[in-house]
Order: structure tokens, then C-alpha cells, then sequence
């Protein structure tokens, strides 16, 4: 009788980590190789399928709080985070660990690092988390999506991102009809990330109405996060401007397939969905990330002029609407820009292939 091979994978957070993990997790699933998910929060986790994935919380908190106390006893609960993850491998005894960042990650890779049980990480944007940074030196390999800004230590391998494909031929006019939209109207699409974007959310209403009166025949996929806006459902309503509004997406495929142009932030899923579906945008980076590692996302694409940067803040609305008119008038800029697309979308190797091949299945 064969023994499975066993891999835990620690990640937690935002569906930026979760919903990347949990694709590998299905390729390795396949190769009836055992994955049990390891973090903060997964209970309750929007972005995490508890009943396709067994998982075991271990409480932890980041030590990066503002106020003594607070970060004294986050610090205390990441301790014994490390404490529990200890005694945990011991029991458990994965065949290799797979890391995705920030302090969910950190418990378990620790405890790893202590017993020298093999571990890997995968790192999604182009600035490395600290987590990355701290225990990449010590990992078999730390995978890579982007070219990263800044080198870090160890063994660096360039993979693709495990995107959430659930169509691989359908066409824009299909796209649309699936979405109850127009066939041939000028398409954009606006969302968030998955946790949504205010600021970006609230220059919905000004967008439609500057369209509304240049006349251009358009349409709005609007994925809004936690709240939908009730002023713009009416406004399209009101003037028979086709629209698809909704808090979230499962099949973004779907909706990057019907578009001409995208409105959003920049996370590294989301700049790794544009790249594959080779869809132009307006990237409007989260001001508050993490080392402002999604402004370096976004001007990574506009270096290589696939996609356009705009600064949130008090000029932001003017900026992007004037874009818009730029985008619109010049057909050739959009073509230009999927081309620039085109070029980055080469062939990299699977994360779950080179996981598989680590475990020698």
C-alpha cells in the first residue's frame, strides 16, 4: 500500500493568497497527495472553501500594531502561534510546507525552520513580503510571478499564476450575452480586488455620467465589494445604460472576457488576471499596502506600457476620465497595450508541478 504524501499549506488573509493556494491544492488533490490548510481566520474566511479543503486554525496576529500594548500582546500571540505549530508538525508530519506570506504563514514556517522539516514559498508580487524576505534563504524554493523589485536570498524560480480558469475560448460577444449585456458597446469593467476599493467604487456615478454625455455608447461591469451602489443601479436604469452590478464574482474569467478595458486596483491576482486575459487598464494602486507593493505591481505594467497609473487621491476622478476619452477616441492605444499584454503572457511552469516533482510523486 502506497503512503500519501502530505502538504500543509499556510495561508490566510485576503483572496489574494486564498484563492491561489486553494488552486494548487486541487492540482496536488489530483495527485491524491493529502492538503490540509493551516491559518488565522480560515472558519470564517469568505475567500476559502471549507467544504472542498480540510483545514486547523492556528491563531496568530501581526506584531506590526500601532500602541505598545497591542503590539506586545500580538507579539505574544504570534509566540505562541509558533508554540502550537511546534507541536502540531510533530504530530502531523507534512512531507513539505508551503508558505504564501504574510504573519499566517509565519507560525508554521517557523516551527518548520526549527524542526528542518522543507518548506517553499511562494511570493505573488513584485516587492517581497517580509515573510518571504525573512525565511527565503532557507526554503527549497521561493516561486515567483513577477520580476521582483528587489532580489532576495535563495533558490528563485519564475512560475504562473494558478488563476481560476473556468472558460478558455469564449468569445467577448459570448461574454457579454451571458452577462445580459449589449454585444458591441465600448465595456468597462470595475472592481476592487476582493475586498472591494471605496475610492475606485465612488467614481462609478461620475464615470457613467461623463460617458452619458459624450455620447459614448457604453456598458459597466461593476463588482463592488461589500456595498452596491444604489445611485448608480438607478442612473443605468434611468437611462438605459446596460449594466452587470454585483458585489463579487466567483468566474472573473467571464467578466475580463466581456471587457474592453478595466478600472482597479492592483494587487498581484488581479495583475496577474490582466496579464492572461490581456485586458488593458487603469490601475489605481492601494495607497495603504504593505510596502506600497501594489504601486510597484502597477508600474511594472506601465513600464512596459500595458496598463495606465493613476494615484488615488484628490485628482483621481479628473484623471481617469480623461484617460477614458483618450482610450476611447485612439482604438490603436488599446491595441498597443494588449500587444505590450501579449508579450508578457509567456510560458512559465505550474506551481503544482514543481511542488509534485519536490515531493518525488
Amino acid at each position: 500500500m502506497m503512503i500519501k504524501k502530505k502538504v500543509i499549506i499556510a495561508a490566510g488573509g485576503t483572496g489574494g493568497h486564498l484563492l491561489p493556494a486553494q488552486e494548487i491544492a486541487k492540482k496536488l488533490q489530483e495527485k491524491e497527495i493529502e492538503v490540509l490548510f493551516v491559518g488565522s481566520g480560515l472558519k470564517e474566511n469568505l475567500y476559502f472553501d471549507r467544504k472542498s479543503f480540510k483545514f486547523h486554525e492556528i491563531l496568530a496576529k501581526t506584531p506590526f500594531q500601532k500602541g505598545l500594548t497591542r503590539c506586545l500582546g500580538a507579539l505574544y500571540a504570534l509566540l505562541k502561534a509558533v508554540a502550537q505549530s511546534y507541536f502540531f508538525l510533530k504530530g502531523f508530519k507534512p512531507d513539505l510546507i508551503i508558505g504564501f506570506g504574510s504573519f499566517h504563514a509565519f507560525p508554521i514556517l517557523c516551527a518548520a525552520k526549527l524542526q528542518k522539516r522543507p518548506f517553499m514559498l511562494f511570493e505573488s508580487n513584485t516587492v517581497a513580503g517580509k515573510v518571504t524576505r525573512f525565511f527565503s534563504s532557507f526554503a527549497t524554493h521561493t516561486a515567483i510571478h513577477l520580476p521582483l523589485a528587489k532580489k532576495i536570498k535563495g533558490n528563485l524560480i519564475e512560475v504562473a499564476w494558478p488563476l481560476r480558469v473556468k472558460e478558455s475560448t469564449l468569445s467577448q460577444v459570448k461574454a457579454r450575452e451571458q452577462l445580459q449585456l449589449a454585444p458591441h458597446r465600448f465595456t468597462l469593467l470595475i472592481f476592487g480586488g476582493s475586498q472591494g476599493a471605496s475610492a475606485i467604487n465612488h467614481s462609478v456615478l461620475s464615470i457613467c455620467k461623463h460617458l452619458l454625455a459624450k455620447e459614448i455608447p457604453f456598458q459597466i461591469i461593476h463588482l463592488a465589494g461589500r456595498s452596491i451602489s444604489v445611485e448608480v443601479e438607478q442612473f443605468c436604469k434611468r437611462h438605459n445604460i446596460p449594466a452587470s452590478i454585483k458585489t463579487f464574482e466567483k468566474n472573473m474569467s467571464q467578466v475580463f472576457y466581456a471587457a474592453d478595458l478595466a478600472l482597479c486596483r492592483s494587487g498581484a491576482a488581479t495583475i496577474a488576471e490582466i496579464i492572461h486575459y490581456q485586458v488593458p487598464a487603469i490601475l489605481v494602486p492601494y495607497p495603504y499596502a504593505t510596502e506600497q507593493h501594489q504601486r510597484e505591481n502597477a508600474l511594472f505594467l506601465e513600464r512596459l506600457s500595458a496598463a495606465y497609473v493613476v494615484k488615488e487621491g484628490i485628482d483621481m476622478q479628473r484623471v481617469i476620465l480623461e484617460f477614458l476619452d483618450t482610450f476611447y477616441k485612439n482604438p490603436e492605444l488599446g491595441e498597443q497595450m494588449r500587444v505590450s499584454l501579449q508579450n508578457l503572457k509567456s510560458e512559465k511552469r505550474e506551481m503544482s508541478d514543481l511542488i509534485i516533482e519536490t515531493l518525488h510523486v
